[in-house]
């Protein structure tokens, strides 16, 4: 018997602009034995009511209260809670701006790895003679010895091409096993950068920590290519640019 996928996004109406291009990714994906649900953090139901008439999935109204980082965390919290009451038996993180190659799920489930990712990129703006481009920054790091995270290059993600262990890996494409999950709730960690002002590491880093301490290794299967529908400003004009 095949096991059962909850599908979790974490949404919001300023990530509109990609919603119809999710939808479509998720309507093209081929393993058949999925469940979805959407958080909506907004401000009022409007983008709820957006997302519904999709009808793709399921919609939490989730308070929006706080900051960005409070919200998420609230919204992958609850999203997991339905998770821990259905019969699926893994939970995905598809955030709203990746879209996954249609088959991703009989790739990653095939590893049989409780901790896995499909590889998503970033992209930052970059001025070069005659215009700008956007370079693209695989989410995926390993931790040196000095305890800092060193990032993989493009390099070595062309040249590996298969499955790797990692420490870090962003929540933009990631399949958790239940038997994880239960032990884990997501959380954000505050701290104070040398100038002074309090920031917060986010949610896919504590994840990765506390999968770690409990002894789970996490993979990122870099065959796996999705597509991120980034915004990226440059000179305070925005464009949207799909890095794979």
């Amino acid at each position: 018997m095949e096991e059962k996928v909850f599908i979790a996004c974490s949404a919001h109406y300023k990530k509109r602009y990609c919603l119809s291009d999710y939808i479509k990714g998720v309507n093209v994906l081929t393993y058949p034995h999925l469940e979805i649900w959407f958080g909506d953090n907004s401000p009022d139901n409007s983008y709820t009511k957006l997302i519904e008439r999709y009808d793709i999935g399921n919609v939490l109204t989730v308070s929006s209260e706080g900051r960005a980082v409070d919200r998420v965390v609230r919204t992958m919290n609850l999203l997991r809670e339905k998770f821990l009451t259905s019969n699926c038996q893994w939970f995905c993180s598809l955030e709203q701006d990746v879209i996954p190659p249609p088959s991703v799920f009989e790739t990653l489930l095939s590893h049989k790895k409780k901790v896995i990712s499909g590889l998503v990129y970033h992209g930052m703006a970059k001025h070069v003679q005659g215009g700008m481009i956007v370079e693209r920054l695989p989410l995926a790091a390993v931790r040196q010895d000095n305890g800092t995270l060193r990032y993989f290059t493009n390099e070595e993600v062309e040249k590996h091409d298969g499955l790797a262990s990692v420490d870090y890996v962003t929540m933009g494409c990631l399949l958790i096993h239940r038997s994880v999950l239960e032990k884990i709730h997501f959380r954000c960690k505050d701290f104070m950068t040398k100038l002074g002002v309090q920031d917060s590491v986010w949610h896919d880093f504590c994840f990765c920590d506390d999968a770690k301490a409990l002894g789970e290794d996490i993979f990122v299967d870099f065959s796996v290519r999705c597509a991120h529908k980034l915004k990226v400003n440059v000179t305070n004009t925005g464009f949207t640019e799909s890095i794979r």
